[in-house]
């Protein structure tokens, strides 16, 4: 003993023998609101009766403020406080947590029991299955990266069918180190100082009450009959004629699926939701509803799914995603998933021709028909944006008259609407075709995403042991992804700088060659009937196009950031993380758009 005063109750266990042991206990803290993404509203809290006291650095919830708390009740108190909502809950099932290092934690999940997650982590599923954005995994030998930044609606893992073990381990792949556009860390919790590159709700982190708001949960409760819906395949009536079943068919017909909503809405993380559904999601003989993958039209030109801003694209999908926008843009030989097709819009049509815009969005439909067919029968998920829908607009109007969707989910506020009829959107001659209205409310959406996407972009160096990886050094000491190219060039050359083209506002010739340094610029290829048409010549030698390019005979390969203009060498040298052997098979048309280019100094 150390001589100090013992209390009370250590008095009374001396007198007894220390052999009594304490009954009453402390007063479980009441959760807090949580802010959930679309869906629906807060539930009470599932409390535990049994879990394994976390060791190492991480930090257990809060004790009730008592004398009286006993180690017996520490190890009874619930680490899992807040990391589901289930009405009516009781408390007669068990979460285990068990820290089995600094930067790996292993957790047993009984059915229908969630843990959320911050920050960077690979799961690992080892019994039976979880649901994490909207794709059920199976136990096996995969792991699966989750990207969680607060910045976004956190995701939660949920233990489905039975009982789950799944185990979370640390991931160091340079994306936490990016420029820090914010004054706080989006990827992990205040005053974190703990080993692991993620954290949980309730055990590692708690909510913080001087900012109520900053923690949102992905709940996707609200959405999950639709989803469950529309992962099912079709099969064919006896008419000939395709009718939807639900999920465990066997059919193979392809769905044709788009989803419409006002700006920050959710429609872009339901269609991953869906997707991933859709990707992992299989029949009762156990094989894959659709094993050929997703097509996936994106035609969110700010923050698009897997390509880079200012574009729309047509990817084909065939590995689920975990994580917003930037953590999983695709770079030739970095992901399974692939851009089919890309066009470069620069900015909405506030500022462009809708008409030229629509122009480019039907080709992106020939590729995804073609596509369709070269796989046997692909269904099609169609991200489209708020600008898509202008009632007033004669291309929306034809654009959707020709779409012949099967199916239509509209995500809106209570009394706001697009202004169509969304029945337009669907195939005529499919009596089976359903319009799914999801009521969501609008959230607050992250105020540095562009910069965030933008600087993933750029700095995303390929993969390492299997995942992706970052490089966080300036992009001017980068010179792997650093590439020269003349410009004072004749027709036909490829691995050149062949023409200019100004985009989004008007640029004296004379300027072309000052706007350019320092720009961020998008890389086209332009086939032989646009080249050397209507060009004019700058003083330091580029070939500088005077019209709008035509919607046929182009294509977006990526984008660049100008670093030097060499007149006596005729050189543009530019840093750009596009495959330099695609590079020197193009005839490369640099397109310097007015919105785009003043982002140059952010990715940096």
């Amino acid at each position: 003993m150390s001589g100090g005063r013992l209390s009370a109750i250590a008095r009374l266990r001396l007198r007894n023998g220390a052999t009594e042991t304490h009954t009453q206990q402390p007063e479980t803290p009441s959760p807090p609101v949580l802010e959930s993404v679309g869906v629906s509203k807060p539930q009470s809290i599932a409390h535990d009766r049994k879990s394994v006291k976390p060791s190492g650095k991480a930090k257990a919830l809060r004790p009730a403020a008592s004398e009286t708390t006993s180690d017996s009740e520490d190890e009874d108190q619930n680490q899992f406080v807040a990391l589901q909502s289930i009405q009516n809950a009781k408390s007669d099932s068990s979460r285990e947590i068990e820290q089995t290092s600094e930067t790996s934690v292993r957790i047993r999940l009984s059915r229908g029991q969630r843990c959320t997650l911050l920050g960077i982590c690979a799961l690992w599923i080892k019994v039976g299955s979880v649901s994490v954005y909207g794709a059920v995994l199976e136990a096996g030998e995969q792991v699966h990266n989750i990207y969680a930044p607060d910045s976004h609606a956190l995701p939660q893992i949920e233990a489905i069918r039975g009982p789950a073990e799944i185990e979370l381990n640390s991931i160091e792949s340079g994306l936490t180190h990016l420029r820090d556009n914010e004054s706080r860390n989006v990827w992990a919790p205040l005053h974190s100082d703990q080993a692991a590159s993620f954290s949980i709700l309730g055990h590692t982190f708690d909510y913080d009450n001087r900012s109520p708001g900053r923690y949102r949960l992905l709940d996707l409760e609200k959405w999950k009959p639709t989803i469950t819906e529309l992962s099912g395949a079709p099969r064919p009536a006896a008419d000939g004629r395709y009718s939807f079943l639900p999920t465990g068919s066997s059919g193979r017909k392809s769905r044709r699926i788009v989803v419409c909503g006002r700006r920050s809405t959710g429609v872009s993380t339901f269609c991953k939701c869906l997707i991933n559904s859709m990707l992992t999601e299989r029949a009762a003989s156990g094989e894959l509803l659709h094993p050929q993958g997703v097509l996936f039209l994106d035609l969110d030109i700010k923050v698009p799914e897997y390509a880079p801003t200012a574009t729309i694209s047509l990817v084909h999908v065939r590995a689920p995603i975990f994580g917003p926008q930037s953590t999983h843009l695709v770079h030739p030989g970095t992901s399974p998933n692939a851009i089919i097709g890309m066009h470069f819009l620069g900015s909405v049509p506030a500022e462009t021709s809708p008409e030229w815009m629509f122009e480019l969005v039907n080709n992106l439909f020939d590729l995804e028909h073609a596509e369709s067919a070269r796989l046997g029968g692909c269904s099609l998920v169609m991200n489209t944006p708020a600008w898509v829908w202008n009632p007033e607009s004669k291309p929306t109007e034809d654009f959707c008259t020709n779409m012949g969707m099967t199916d239509v989910v509209s995500l809106q506020p209570q009394t706001p609407s697009l202004g169509i009829n969304l029945r337009q959107l669907l195939d005529v001659d499919n009596e089976d075709s359903n319009v799914y209205h999801i009521v969501s409310d609008v959230k607050e959406r992250y105020s540095k995403e562009i910069e965030a996407h933008l600087q993933s972009y750029f700095h995303l160096s390929g993969l390492q042991a299997g995942r992706d990886s970052w490089d966080e050094s300036p992009l001017t000491c980068n010179t792997l992804q650093e590439v020269s190219f003349p410009f004072r060039v004749g027709p036909g050359t490829v691995g050149a700088v062949e023409a200019v083209i100004v985009l989004g506002g008007e640029l004296a010739v004379e300027d072309t060659c000052e706007a350019l340094e320092g720009a961020m610029v998008a890389l086209l290829t332009l086939d032989e009937s646009i080249m050397g048409r209507d060009t004019v010549w700058t003083p330091e030698g580029f070939a500088r196009l005077r019209n709008d390019i035509p919607p046929r005979g182009n294509s977006c390969i990526g984008l660049a950031l100008i670093t030097a203009v060499n007149i006596e060498e005729g050189t543009l040298t530019m840093t750009t993380p596009i495959d330099r052997g695609i590079m020197m098979e193009s005839r490369i048309c640099v397109a310097l758009h007015r919105q785009l280019a003043s982002y140059g100094g952010v990715v940096v």
